[in-house]
């Protein structure tokens, strides 16, 4: 018994956290369910370079546009500390295996947030149709990658991929070096 409270806890607490930071935008509907609320956006990633030495110089330029014919409200860029809201990236090797252990660093994070919080605080704005924003990230502030190499990735060629809110980007491939 013990053991099934310690995973029903973990999972409720996934599920909070997870709804409260904003990584699934969640309202409630007239029959009490929760229904996910999914921006329409175009999610398109650059690197700044395509060649590096060490997994967390890697810079990724993300654009996300309002695909919609309305205004939407999105929380892109204004993040706590160095972690993007609503943002996750997966990174396979040449095998297409993942090398990625948490798609997101926001999972590691303890701290709860609530949708009226995040809007006083001014981390929401609006995007108008067909507007564009740009922010700068580097990788390693998104995602974890394989906790056996240090957060590292070995010399190899690599894709990547991102998710804003569950809206894909336009894969782009890298390479890491020797030192």
């Amino acid at each position: 018994m013990p053991r099934f409270y310690f995973v029903l806890f973990f999972a409720c607490s996934f599920l909070i956290s997870s709804t409260a930071k904003g990584q699934f935008p969640v309202s409630f509907g007239k029959d009490n369910k929760p229904v996910l609320k999914k921006p329409e956006v175009k999610v398109a990633i650059l690197l700044l370079k395509n060649s590096y030495i060490k997994t967390d110089s890697i810079k990724v330029q993300v654009t996300i546009t309002n695909k919609s014919t309305k205004d939407q409200k999105v929380i892109f860029g204004k993040h706590s500390g160095s972690m993007p809201w609503g943002m996750s990236a997966n990174v396979v090797n040449k095998y297409g295996k993942s090398v990625t252990e948490s798609t997101t660093r926001a999972l590691t994070d303890s701290h709860f947030y609530f949708e009226s919080e995040l809007e006083k605080k001014g981390y929401y704005y609006y995007l108008k149709p067909g507007e564009k924003d740009t922010w700068t990230y580097y990788l390693d502030k998104i995602l974890v990658f394989n906790y056996d190499n240090f957060n590292q990735l070995k010399p190899g060629t690599y894709n990547l991929e991102l998710s804003y809110f569950g809206n894909p980007s336009n894969k782009i491939t890298f390479i890491i070096q020797k030192p």
